[in-house]
């Protein structure tokens, strides 16, 4: 069944992982009930085989990743808007 899941963000880590099927879409990133929170696109019915890979970098720190092989997701704005963190995603199998 395709559904829409929710995960949450930890804005302390720069990398988070987490295991979907081979087939999913992260969608969107927003603030939720004060966390952070990425929608995903995926299929039930599918084994977990995939690890999505979540970077969160933030407005004004260094950039130690690659961002020629990760996909922007979206931007939050976190502790009242002092913090700007952009969520990328990378598959890491």
């Amino acid at each position: 069944m395709i559904t829409i899941h929710k995960y949450d963000l930890n804005p302390g880590l720069e990398l988070q992982k987490f295991a979907v099927p081979t087939y999913y879409r992260a969608l969107s990133v927003h603030i939720q009930n004060n966390i952070p929170r990425l929608w995903v696109l995926l299929d039930t019915s599918m084994p977990k085989k995939t690890v999505m890979g979540i970077y969160q970098v933030y407005t004004g720190d260094g950039f130690s990743i690659n961002p020629d092989r990760l996909n922007f997701i979206g931007t939050y704005l976190f502790h009242d808007r002092a913090l700007v963190v952009h969520v990328f995603e990378k598959v890491c199998y």
